[in-house]
């Protein structure tokens, strides 16, 4: 995968979950398509499936913080899964682990499998 191949899509909606699925490193680069394709989702439990994220930066952390608040504000809520050892690390560094839920896989975050 080069690094400036980068997706999201919106899985669809059940049960009152909803599956982002996100592919490349969220960065400067990319941040702003992340933002604009976050706000879609209207389910009660939003999963951001960061199992294709190789690499984020400060400012896709940012971007993920956004999310967070702009779903919040509507009484939704974000979780994350699928994030590998340099991401987590990096929601560790700035404290920001403890402000999402985070979950090694989808099942654990009890999405059901299509």
């Amino acid at each position: 995968m080069s690094k400036d191949q980068f997706t999201v899509n919106v899985l669809g909606e059940e049960g009152g979950q909803c599956v982002v699925r996100i592919v490349g490193s969220l960065t400067l680069a990319n941040v702003f398509a992340f933002r604009e394709s976050i706000r879609e989702p209207s389910a009660a439990e939003i999963i951001l499936d960061m199992t294709g994220v190789p690499y984020m930066d400060s400012t896709g952390l940012g971007a993920l913080i956004g999310a967070k608040l702009f779903h919040e504000q509507a009484g939704r809520q974000i979780a994350l899964v699928g994030l590998n050892d340099k991401t987590a690390a990096l929601l560790k560094m700035t404290n920001v682990e403890t402000v999402f839920r985070v979950y090694s896989s989808l099942a654990e975050a009890g999405v059901r499998p299509a």
